[in-house]
């Protein structure tokens, strides 16, 4: 890991001294300030901010570190400088409102020595290979460009297609507003309102029964003034009897009126999903890497081979857990094809995101899961290329054998 020149905000001298050893140690430099002033107007001299402050709770009369974190990115010479806040507590509050506020990564008092070093190296080496700045804009698409039906299906249920869907429909709506329309077929019980935290007035009967422009409009419920999405009807049983002829009605409706038509396609291989697949431009395939996920996923790519849909195909592998069986590698080897992007782990991020109803991309864009979603949306706008994301490191089980029987 190549070092980084690091400046510490730390008012404890013990605790500076400690930090700064550690640091020194792994070979990077580190200089230390005592107050926020100073880290302000040190910053852009360095690589990498650490941040350690009481929080709001310990001294009313002085700002915390979040607020320190959201001025440093209202600063153009601070604002592409990667932070990493110390959390005072295990306050699962306190660690995502940093993350809200702009960190791009928090780690937890207390902490050792071996901890802080994979936070740092981790940090540098992640903001090394993106150029070390903020995201970048998905670029608005080229005029030319043909509508795009973009299906998200899941080798088995609850490998995470419905948040992928979300926030990358909100990824491309960033630089086309009022173009991208997001539609919920994972029946019967889509869960596109609750990562929306929508209470949808109309229904995709409304669409259906009006298919012109100004119809299909009306049947959406807009998000944020950016995506217009289309909901299941609420009852279970209604749900499961749209035909794929519907679906397909349904679908062609939306290419007409929308440049990115994103569907939640489910995890359940039906008539009607391979209907919707077998109407997508792209397909984003969806799997977790442990041996049942990629059973089903090897079925799903029979089956859509059988139906010359193969090449549509992009793999991504979103990782759910902190110790998994299975590599990048292992998975790639087994399809005998590359895998498109994987999305890391994080014990806060995802969970807190379904709960509040408020996407990753929107509520923590800085952070590394953000980051990844936003490349998926470039990737499928075509601004990026696939792979282009390094393998996140992780602990793994002795299984890889097993994942080539």
């Amino acid at each position: 890991m190549p070092p980084s020149s690091i400046l510490l905000l730390e008012a404890d001298p013990a605790e500076a001294d400690r930090i700064g050893e550690i640091l020194r140690n792994a070979g990077h430099s580190v200089d230390v300030v005592a107050d926020r002033a100073a880290l302000v107007d040190q910053a852009p001299a360095h690589a990498l901010l650490i941040i350690d402050l009481p929080g709001a709770g310990a001294d009313t009369a002085a700002p915390d570190a979040g607020d320190l974190v959201h001025e440093l990115r209202s600063i153009p010479s601070a604002a592409p400088l990667p932070v990493l806040c110390v959390a005072q507590t295990r306050d699962v509050d306190e660690r995502v409102r940093l993350l809200e506020a702009g960190a791009d990564d928090v780690i937890v008092r207390p902490y050792d020595a071996r901890e802080l070093e994979a936070r740092v190296d981790a940090l540098s080496l992640r903001f090394q290979r993106s150029g070390g700045a903020v995201p970048a804009p998905i670029p608005p698409a080229p005029a030319t460009r043909q509508h795009q039906v973009i299906a998200f299906f899941g080798a088995k249920g609850g490998v995470g297609t419905t948040t992928m869907a979300v926030n990358v429909a909100l990824g491309l709506a960033e630089r086309q507003p009022g173009r991208v329309a997001l539609i919920d077929l994972a029946a019967p019980l889509g869960q596109v309102p609750t990562h929306l935290d929508l209470r949808p007035r109309h229904r995709i009967g409304d669409l259906l029964a009006y298919p012109d422009e100004d119809g299909v409009r009306e049947a959406a419920e807009r998000y944020a003034d950016q995506v217009d999405v289309f909901c299941l009807p609420d009852d279970p049983e209604e749900a499961d009897r749209l035909t794929t002829a519907e679906v397909s009605r349904a679908l062609a409706s939306l290419r007409n009126v929308y440049l990115y038509t994103v569907v939640d396609a489910g995890a359940t291989l039906s008539a009607r999903a391979l209907a919707v697949l077998g109407d997508a431009d792209r397909i984003v395939l969806a799997t977790l890497p442990e041996i049942p996920s990629l059973r089903a996923l090897v079925a799903v790519e029979q089956v859509l081979g059988e139906r010359h849909l193969g090449e549509r195909v992009l793999h991504v592998v979103n990782h759910l857990f902190a110790h998994e069986p299975l590599r990048r590698s292992d998975i790639e080897e087994t399809l005998g094809t590359a895998v498109a992007l994987e999305l890391p782990y994080h014990d806060l991020l995802f969970a807190r995101a379904v709960n509040e109803g408020i996407p990753v991309v929107r509520a923590a864009p800085r952070s590394e899961p953000a980051e990844r979603l936003g490349l998926l949306a470039s990737i499928l706008a075509g601004t990026a290329e696939p792979g282009a994301a390094p393998e996140p490191p992780r602990r793994r089980f002795g299984l890889r054998r097993r994942a080539r029987d």
